[in-house]
């Protein structure tokens, strides 16, 4: 999913939690190897849940993810923005 554009909640949403995972490993020096091995599963699912990939990422999944690589897991849901519409211009009447 790295080179393609996220285009639903889920796979921005996945796309997001692969980067921090990314990020929080490259920090803590571990390799996905190393993860694997933490959770007790295989490398290939790392590998999925690293790479953006199509994983259905559970969360029990997220909060092992999480104790191993130290953050805590905060969830907000937050209200969709809607676009700006112009207002209508008033016209003045003598």
């Amino acid at each position: 999913m790295d080179t393609q554009i996220a285009t639903t909640p889920a796979a921005r949403l996945t796309e997001r939690i692969a980067r921090l995972v990314r990020r929080r490993l490259r920090e803590l020096g571990m390799t996905q190897s190393d993860l694997a091995r933490a959770l007790g599963v295989h490398r290939a699912w790392t590998t999925r849940l690293i790479h953006g990939g199509q994983l259905a990422l559970r969360v029990r999944e997220l909060a092992m993810v999480a104790q191993v690589l130290g953050p805590e897991v905060q969830i907000d849901l937050v209200p969709k923005l809607q676009p700006l519409r112009p207002r209508p211009r008033r016209t003045h009447r003598p």
